[in-house]
């Protein structure tokens, strides 16, 4: 089937909206009831979303940014700071409980599991550490790290490399009992579904992993044009976003190619699902971003145009998103 008409412009309003005291340089993160945002000048705040009122403002270590959003683990945010250091927070008193200095970590992955970090640095050590106190646990080293996603499912720690190797680990002591490289690059979010963990290849193949068997072959195979940038569950089959915005989607019965649509601008952040449809964030043809709402039909619902520049990236929080702008602003939609 051929390409369908771009998507209609619906606009909408956000459900909150109110402006934060402080320049950021990282977007909000869902704390309970309240958002973590990382301002300029070192200072990471938790506000009610709903009153704008800030209940905490904690100055970082000598001043450092926030590199990277937080990270929850149980009552503890942990994040890194702009000098490689791994920071962890406790999110009732606001206060700075423990600081490590790490060398190469500001490209790293961090993962939360129980009351337990996993962290992977730009050398492509991964070591988990404790969430509470910052003490030490297990190491394992990879190989061509870059890009690398990491992963909780089904009670195991996945590695999933660009470079197509996919690993999979006890998080108790870090023993790698299954790896494997398939021959494709492996690019976007790994989706999981009904005990499945699914691999975007860049070369358009949908990969498919189990955490006892391992790797289950190809699922689909699409004819992208451009780059494969993004992948998720919509309705009954699975959908592949472009570095240019279109849309391709399964084909119901045969899982080959079915369809083409627009979603109307470049995407600059990867597609977010929930139960009730997809949010993407992208950027129309003069830079300026937006985030539109997808139902599971494939309906555009709404869209919502920024006038600013984002602070990182949005962020789910249930069944809604939150962007923030650099300025200050921040939005709660759905």
């Amino acid at each position: 089937m051929g390409p369908l008409p771009p998507m209609i412009h619906i606009p909408v309003r956000p459900i909150h909206s109110f402006k934060s005291p402080r320049f950021l340089g990282v977007g909000p993160v869902p704390a309970g009831k309240n958002l973590l945002l990382g301002g300029l000048g070192g200072v990471l705040s938790s506000v009610d979303p709903v009153t704008g009122k800030e209940r905490f403002a904690t100055i970082l270590k000598d001043l450092e940014e926030v590199s990277y959003p937080p990270v929850l683990c149980e009552d503890m945010a942990v994040l890194i700071t702009s000098g490689q250091h791994l920071v962890g927070l406790d999110l009732e008193k606001g206060e700075l409980v423990w600081s490590l200095s790490l060398d190469k970590v500001r490209n790293s992955n961090l993962l939360p599991f129980g009351d337990k970090i996993a962290v992977l640095d730009a050398s492509g050590v991964l070591r988990s550490w404790d969430a509470n106190q910052g003490k030490r646990g297990w190491s394992v080293s990879f190989e061509d790290p870059s890009r690398a996603k990491l992963r909780m499912f089904r009670g195991r720690l996945w590695v999933i490399q660009r470079s197509g190797k996919v690993s999979i680990l006890n998080p108790e002591d870090g023993e790698i009992f299954y790896s494997r490289k398939i021959g494709e690059e492996l690019v976007g979010e790994p989706i999981t579904l009904d005990g499945v963990l699914y691999a975007l290849g860049l070369e358009g193949n949908i990969h498919k992993f189990d955490p006892v068997r391992g790797y289950l072959g190809i699922r689909s195979s699409l004819e992208i044009k451009g780059v494969p940038w993004g992948m998720f569950w919509i309705g009954d089959r699975f959908a592949v976003l472009n570095d240019t915005g279109n849309l391709f989607y399964e084909e119901k019965k045969t899982q080959g190619q079915a369809l083409v649509r627009f979603i109307g601008g470049k995407p600059i952040a990867a597609p977010l699902s929930t139960s009730s449809g997809v949010y993407f964030t992208a950027e129309d043809g003069k830079g300026r971003p937006f985030i539109s709402f997808i139902d599971r039909k494939g309906q555009m619902r709404w869209r919502f145009d920024f006038e600013g520049a984002l602070a990182g990236k949005p962020t789910l929080w249930g069944d809604r998103i939150v962007a923030a702008l650099r300025g200050g602003q921040v939005f709660v939609l759905k």
